[in-house]
């Protein structure tokens, strides 16, 4: 079962845009080792994905990008995560 409040999943994820936008901005100021631990001070706080819902998003954007078939092959389950998000 998974339970998601949706509310606290999409702030996170902003909060996670935003850090990453601002990396990428001050990325040009930045030597290579510089950047490569910024970045993993990034990745410390990052939103924890919903692994079962990687396919769906998957094929969601591949669907956006007009290559439906490039999607993955859903399982029944899947299929119903899908109909569900």
């Amino acid at each position: 079962m998974i339970a998601i409040r949706p509310a606290d999943k999409a702030a996170a994820n902003e909060a996670d845009v935003r850090r990453y936008s601002r990396l990428q901005s001050d990325s040009h100021k930045m030597t290579d080792q510089e950047f490569e631990a910024a970045l993993d001070k990034a990745k410390e706080g990052n939103a924890p994905e919903i692994e079962p819902m990687r396919k769906i998003a998957y094929n969601d954007v591949a669907e956006e990008l007009g290559c439906p078939d490039a999607g993955y092959k859903l399982k029944w389950n899947e299929h119903i995560l899908a109909a569900l998000a």
